[in-house]
């Protein structure tokens, strides 16, 4: 409670006094709520800059992704069946397939991939992805699932509050194609070729 309030103050006199403020944070909400800009900084190296939106919807790096959002992006291990003009074609552990919007210079059928999706892109669908709930927190209007994809392969949902869900159950989750990123082995983000619109 005392660091939201914090949070708001801080915010408050950064209005009041209109001076540019240099803030150092390892908690990405703070990061997200006070900051115009973002810079994410990695063993001394800046990773990316940008607006907290640019961030979230358009992280270059696996690292940048996996920071920020709340809960974290899940990472799926997949290796790419195909590529062509419209992207490329991938296979996610635990079996599922999917076509991905995204530009397919610098992969080939055979690579190591991995598929990244935010917990509040997925919701219940036919022809999803096939969790094992494992764990469940219902937090009033959301309930965050924990579960696995496969044998290992954790995966985190943000679903609403009421869905009709239990421990121990196994759903079907669908994600549009377009919210999904996908990094190469190295943890370079391949550009999508439709993403959201930027909100300054």
């Amino acid at each position: 409670e005392l660091r939201v309030e914090m949070r708001v103050e801080i915010a408050r006199l950064h209005k009041e006094i209109g001076a540019t403020m240099i803030y150092v944070t390892h908690d990405q909400v703070e990061a997200m709520t006070m900051a115009d800009r973002i810079v994410v900084l990695r063993d001394g190296r800046v990773e990316q800059f940008g607006t907290p939106m640019e961030l979230y919807h358009h992280p270059k790096t696996k690292f940048v992704a996996s920071f920020i959002g709340q809960p974290n992006m899940n990472l799926i291990p997949a290796t790419v069946q195909g590529t062509d003009a419209s992207g490329i074609k991938v296979e996610l552990d635990g079996g599922h397939r999917m076509a991905l919007p995204v530009e397919a210079s610098t992969v080939n059928a055979g690579d190591k991939v991995e598929v990244g999706i935010r917990p509040e892109h997925v919701q219940f669908g036919a022809n999803g992805l096939n969790i094992s709930v494992n764990i469940l927190e219902r937090l009033g209007g959301v309930s965050i699932t924990y579960g696995t994809i496969g044998d290992e392969t954790r995966f985190c949902a943000s679903l609403p509050g009421d869905a009709a869900i239990n421990e121990g159950e196994k759903i079907t989750l669908a994600v549009a194609p377009e919210d999904c990123h996908v990094f190469d082995a190295a943890g370079d983000v391949l550009r999508r070729k439709s993403a959201p619109a930027l909100v300054a």
